[in-house]
């Protein structure tokens, strides 16, 4: 069960964040005549973190696509960003396998991204990626639920 949950759904709550080619329009889209963006979510402090688990609402046109992914610190380190895997209405059941979904102390199971050692601080990051005409994904909402 979740310790908490950490939710950004609102223009103010994207805004939290730092956003490169992207913008507001009813969800987190790409900016005019950009192909790709990043949206990098604040540093979330979190004592004895030891499994965190996303979910997230887009809108995705054909061809586009959605990677969200975390980070988490444990004695003061950062591990690598380790991701759920592209989502897209091309992929086999809309999601192509994680870029990284394992490193040393962490691992994704089962959705869930957990930890050898308890962690303090998270950080979220979504990559939105346009359709070779230009058409931007919808990103509505990004949950976080850590857990001690």
């Amino acid at each position: 069960m979740p310790d908490r949950s950490y939710l950004y759904s609102g223009e103010e709550s994207w805004n939290a964040g730092e956003q490169k080619d992207l913008c507001w329009d009813g969800g987190l889209c790409l900016r005019e005549d950009c192909f790709t963006g990043c949206w990098l979510g604040p540093v979330q402090a979190f004592a004895d973190l030891d499994r965190l688990a996303l979910s997230w609402n887009a809108a995705v046109p054909l061809g586009a696509g959605v990677r969200v992914s975390a980070r988490v610190q444990v004695d003061g380190a950062w591990t690598p960003w380790l991701d759920w895997g592209l989502w897209s209405p091309l992929c086999d059941a809309h999601r192509q396998p994680p870029k990284l979904a394992a490193c040393a102390g962490a691992h994704l199971r089962d959705g869930v991204l957990c930890l050898d050692k308890a962690g303090e601080a998270f950080q979220l990051q979504a990559e939105l990626t346009a359709n070779d005409v230009g058409e931007s994904p919808l990103l509505y909402l990004l949950a976080a639920s850590p857990m001690a």
